[in-house]
């Protein structure tokens, strides 16, 4: 840690002496401003020169004080040609060729600390005045564009709540929350010396970068993994940080956001990862918070949050326990023909809207199951294309033309609900750059001919599914009246022979799972 030289007793030469002996390399502190201002240092060297030239001090030190003050005249003198070399830099006079600094390019803490450097020796003779001043000004006019740029990004974010901002990753990827992360805290840094603004748009920046700094949680809890407990921890100082003295004030947005809401409601409607971020928070402001009326209001918000929280997990392990195949009903017998025969006999007898509503129901029962048993790396290994429509099958299940308790029922599936967490975490986690499998093998079809009538299906069983549940829709929304009777004759054609081949996969998977658990359970008897 560096020693602050503003501690020394600048009346006491041997400490003097004896603080800079203990610094192996001074000349890393060139830069160090604010731990060495100039003025410090002069006095250092005064009081050391002092001390010689009066005969003051044990001569046994003479040598140390002359050493010292070497040291100390090294640390001025470079300062001065830095500070010299950063003006000509942005001046563009020549004289000093070695600096590469770019105030393109550099770093906003960078360039407000060479402010502070500037500002350190601006009153020395060295320093020409004009020139510094001049150099000032297109720091300061850089910092007002950084600035501005901060102030863009609150405009532009100031209509989302930061459950979407975490939501939409497409539109607002990693990369993109920590830029403006980065442009906001910079902003921030330079309204404490540098730019003068007004305190509205200091709120404005702090509201912003708080949002950001919560979706950036939600975001972490996502992903579900013990590593990111450091990284979420991370989150919540930066966020305690940002509430310094403003603890009322985004302590009554959070009551706000959960205004006269009661845990079953907040369950119901809110995401579970933002209810625990929420419940931590409340958390935080309640450790920070002194007024009374606000911690009362956050102590009933705390106890709704923990309550919600507790029924979605709770209704977590509920679903775990129901399968597809218990909503469904679908059964299967040995005798595989007969069996067939019943089920297709059953699906012939209803209208060819309902036959197609059935392969719709069927598919997405199929996709919920197939997905289920899959893992994260092998679907990482498709287009992102097919894993976003995938997605929307799934999380869209409004849009499939089903009834309510059709969609309640398959959302009450723990196939389901693994199926959603596993296909988001692809996506979440998805690198353009890794293995994926071929383009042209994944997209092969193979063409059916049954009764004259020939269509194709996906050999890939997702994409194949998604293919069924589209091509029902054609058959539900469509107006028999403007369909000719020879192409109505081919899609009944169609949806059956889909309805019938998915049947047959889904069938024949569960044969073989119930043989494998009675081999299982014939293992564990013997």
């Amino acid at each position: 840690m560096v020693a602050f030289i503003h501690q020394l007793d600048i009346s006491d030469e041997n400490q003097i002496v004896e603080h800079f002996q203990n610094i192996p390399d001074v000349m890393e502190y060139i830069l160090e401003s604010e731990h060495y201002p100039m003025s410090v240092l002069n006095d250092a060297v005064i009081a050391l020169e002092g001390a010689l030239n009066n005969g003051r001090g044990d001569p046994s030190l003479k040598e140390d004080y002359a050493r010292t003050i070497a040291k100390i005249h090294s640390v001025i003198s470079t300062r001065i040609d830095y500070v010299n070399s950063i003006i000509d830099s942005l001046l563009g006079s020549g004289e000093f060729e070695t600096s590469d600094f770019s105030l393109e390019n550099s770093p906003t803490q960078e360039i407000l600390a060479h402010i502070d450097l500037m500002k350190d020796v601006s009153h020395l003779p060295e320093i020409s005045a004009d020139d510094y001043k001049a150099a000032l000004r297109k720091f300061i006019k850089t910092l007002k564009f950084r600035f501005n740029k901060g102030l863009e990004i609150h405009k532009a974010l100031i209509q989302l709540e930061f459950e979407i901002l975490a939501e939409r990753e497409d539109e607002y990827p990693k990369e993109a929350l920590e830029e403006y992360k980065s442009f906001l805290e910079d902003a921030l840094a330079m309204t404490r010396s540098h730019i003068p603004v007004k305190p509205s748009q200091i709120h404005q920046l702090k509201e912003t970068l708080f949002k950001i700094l919560e979706a950036m949680g939600v975001r972490i809890l996502q992903h579900h993994q013990p590593s990111n407990q450091a990284e979420y921890g991370k989150i919540l100082r930066e966020l305690e940080e940002l509430l310094a003295g403003l603890e009322l004030d985004f302590g009554q947005k959070v009551v706000d956001r959960f205004a006269d809401m009661l845990p079953e409601y907040i369950a119901e409607h809110w995401n579970f990862d933002v209810i625990k971020h929420n419940r931590k928070l409340v958390g935080l402001l309640i450790d920070c918070s002194e007024d009374a009326t606000l911690l009362g209001e956050l102590y009933k918000i705390l106890t709704n949050l923990t309550i919600a929280e507790a029924t979605q997990s709770q209704r977590k392990q509920e679903l775990a326990k129901v399968t597809l195949k218990d909503i469904q009903g679908m059964y299967y017998v040995k005798n595989e023909e007969n069996a067939l025969e019943m089920q297709m006999g059953k699906f012939r007898n209803v209208a060819l809207p309902d036959q197609a509503r059935e392969l719709i129901k069927l598919s997405l029962y199929g996709l919920c199951d197939y997905l289920s048993k899959f893992s994260v790396e092998i679907l990482r290994k498709y287009p992102i294309g097919i894993l976003k429509s995938t997605e929307k099958m799934l999380k869209d299940l409004e849009q499939h033309r089903l009834r309510d308790s059709e969609v309640q029922g398959i959302r009450d599936s723990a196939e389901y609900y693994t199926a959603v967490e596993l296909i988001e975490e692809a996506i979440r986690t998805y690198e353009t750059s890794s293995e994926k499998y071929n383009f042209v093998d994944i997209y092969k079809e193979t063409d059916f001919t049954v009764e004259s009538t020939t269509y194709c299906a996906f050999n890939d069983i997702i994409l194949r599914l998604i293919q069924n549940v589209m091509e029902a829709y054609f058959i539900v929304d469509s107006d028999n009246q403007k369909v000719s009777e020879h192409r109505l004759a081919e899609l009944k054609i169609t949806i059956s022979e889909r309805y019938k081949r998915e049947w047959i996969r889904q069938n024949d998977l569960r044969q073989q799972s119930d043989q494998l658990a009675m081999e299982e359970l014939a293992q564990e008897l013997e």
